[in-house]
């Protein structure tokens, strides 16, 4: 892991907080309760912003590992699979349960297991669609290297 392998963690980290956070963001404002402002709504605040940066450098972190290092497809799926959801039930899913709970009269936390569930459905939705683009490339790469040797009608 040299120093330009923690650019692109860092850049690639850059790039998904921004987009988590805006995302975040719209989600809050198109959730205004009824008879409330947009500047009444509270938004993200330090502690949470801090968890989601977190979140981010870590996910990029598994996707860089996952690019660079070619061992057993199995064992890389399964390391980048506890390295995204490990650090979203921490960074992510307890933080917002524990200000929820902390908030909010009466309220029920929801089941980890069951989160995990639900977000495994379309972490393995984006690798299956991830893993036929790039074996297309593959194909189309090893095809484009072939160069025949012989001519056809036995002529060299």
């Amino acid at each position: 892991m040299n120093a330009q392998f923690w650019k692109k963690v860092f850049l690639n980290a850059c790039a998904w907080f921004t987009a988590i956070t805006v995302l975040l963001t719209v989600i809050m404002m198109i959730s205004v309760p009824e008879g409330g402002s947009v500047y009444t709504v509270p938004m993200l605040g330090s502690f949470r912003t801090f968890m989601i940066a977190i979140f981010c450098v870590v996910v990029s972190f598994a996707i860089r590992i996952y690019a660079q290092y070619p061992i057993n497809e199995g064992l890389r799926l399964l390391l980048n699979y506890v390295l995204i959801m490990g650090p979203f039930m921490l960074f992510v899913f307890l933080p917002m349960v524990a200000e929820n709970a902390h908030y909010t009269e009466g309220y029920a936390a929801p089941n980890p297991f069951v989160a995990v569930l639900i977000l495994s459905v379309p972490y393995f939705l984006v690798y299956g669609v991830y893993r036929l683009i790039s074996d297309r490339g593959e194909k189309k790469k090893a095809k484009e290297e072939y160069k025949p040797v012989y001519k056809k009608n036995g002529k060299k």
